[in-house]
């Protein structure tokens, strides 16, 4: 039977990666650079000058290493779609292929360093090496290359200034190694106007990072306080609106802040309303929240910030337990502070963040102005769930332009939509009128 490898053709911009001679090569590249496929090619038939870094169907002893075992789990799915014809054995437990040459790739997750260690290998290809810790590299790979002298391609979008920046800094001088800076916007597959769109979602701090391939950190100002336009009162036609809270964990430093945030039907407009902050006691805390609540109407959604852990699973439970009769859920966050502010402020940053004049902006903008050095974090911290869940939320008819669906002397006319209790209906777009 013909033996076939099934890989991917390079494209262009990643050619001067694969073609380079350096031994220790340092890619930091952007979201949908192609990563993955510069990887996959590197593993199979190597890289560099014909001959130079051998990969496994020379013979060479590859590894593949992931951060996680989801990433390395999608790493084997590609790597066995492309060796679908030539492993001479494939073992499903060791993420392990086989091929006639003598040589082999092996797919391995850096969960655990330790587990690394003791192999002799001819290369390694790090995948999203910024995520990985330092000792898988320094501890565990980097010795297993030692007696066959072999390569590593260190290949990952930046994650801050960590060690995987020094690295880079590093291969930019050092003998037999080599750096690269590349933006996702090299992959013509790409189209301009998606990369738009993602930078204003994302905001210029996250699409900096995840698309521009740099080492950022979140030292300067990530809002201005001039884009945020103050208005005099409530704009009367909303597509949605929420209370978000974030929770202080004691009675000292950090506040509980809650903060009311709608939206506007086309064009998206987000519009702080209303800020309550403070510091205390618990049973104080709830009773607050209630009163909120009952102020804001049953009709607008509660988010409350969940601590991780079983503590902050019982302390969401005692406050939705109060708040029955109205939709409130805890939410679980991910990602820094600052990874979370990203697409609010971006917003802000084209004029789409209004605050209603109260005795609550001064302060509000001044901390907003000072994210995320400032003293306090808790307003933007709310901010950020609360726009989290309104932009998604499909916009709708506005709630002040609601008028009947049916005849006018339908019963159905005198049910006022503004105090409906929408947790307890589940709308559908496409329900029959």
């Amino acid at each position: 039977m013909n033996k076939r490898v099934y890989l991917p053709k390079p494209l262009p911009h990643q050619i001067p990666v694969l073609g380079s001679s350096a031994r220790m090569k340092v890619v930091c590249c952007g979201r949908r650079w192609g990563k993955s496929k510069a990887g996959l090619l590197a593993c199979v038939e190597g890289h560099g000058p014909p001959g130079c870094h051998k990969g496994a169907i020379e013979g060479g002893e590859i590894w593949w290493v992931a951060p996680s075992f989801t990433i390395a789990s999608m790493i084997w799915r590609d790597l066995k779609h492309a060796l679908r014809d030539a492993w001479s054995a494939k073992n499903e437990v060791d993420r392990r292929i086989e091929l006639e040459s003598g040589g082999s790739i092996s797919v391995r997750s850096a969960d655990n360093p330790d587990s690394l260690r003791g192999v002799g290998l001819d290369g390694v290809v790090i995948d999203e090496a910024a995520f990985c810790n330092q000792e898988t590299w320094t501890e565990a790979l980097r010795p297993a290359l030692a007696d066959k002298q072999g390569w590593a391609m260190f290949i990952s979008t930046p994650c801050g200034q960590n060690w995987f920046y020094d690295l880079w800094n590093r291969a930019q001088t050092a003998d037999d190694m080599g750096a690269w800076q590349r933006s996702t916007s090299d992959n013509p597959i790409i189209p301009p106007s998606e990369l738009e769109a993602a930078k204003i979602e994302l905001g210029p701090y996250t699409y900096s990072q995840e698309f521009d391939a740099q080492f950022v950190t979140p030292d300067g100002a990530l809002f201005k306080r001039e884009d945020i336009e103050i208005i005099d009162s409530r704009v009367t036609r909303i597509a949605a609106r929420v209370r978000a809270w974030d929770l202080a964990a004691s009675l000292t430093g950090k506040r509980t802040a809650g903060l009311l945030l709608a939206k506007t039907p086309n064009p998206h407009v987000y519009v702080v309303e209303d800020v309550i902050k403070g510091r205390w006691l618990p049973g104080d805390r709830d009773a607050i929240i209630r009163q909120t609540a009952e102020a804001d109407g049953k009709h607008v959604p509660i988010r409350i910030e969940q601590e991780p852990g079983s503590g902050g699973i019982a302390q969401i439970h005692a406050i939705v337990s109060s708040l029955a009769g109205f939709n409130a859920v805890g939410v679980r966050v991910t990602g820094d502070k600052v990874t979370r502010a990203d697409p609010v402020a971006a917003q802000a940053g084209i004029g789409r963040l209004k605050a209603v004049r109260g005795d609550w902006v001064g302060d509000f903008l001044s901390e907003i102005e000072t994210f995320p050095s400032g003293e306090y974090l808790d307003q933007i911290d709310a901010l950020s769930i609360a726009f989290d869940f309104l932009k998604d939320k499909a916009p709708g008819r506005a709630i002040s332009d609601w008028t009947p669906r049916v005849d006018a002397n339908d019963w159905r006319n005198d049910v006022d939509i503004r105090d409906a209790v929408f947790s307890q209906i589940n709308w559908r777009d496409d329900f029959p009128e």
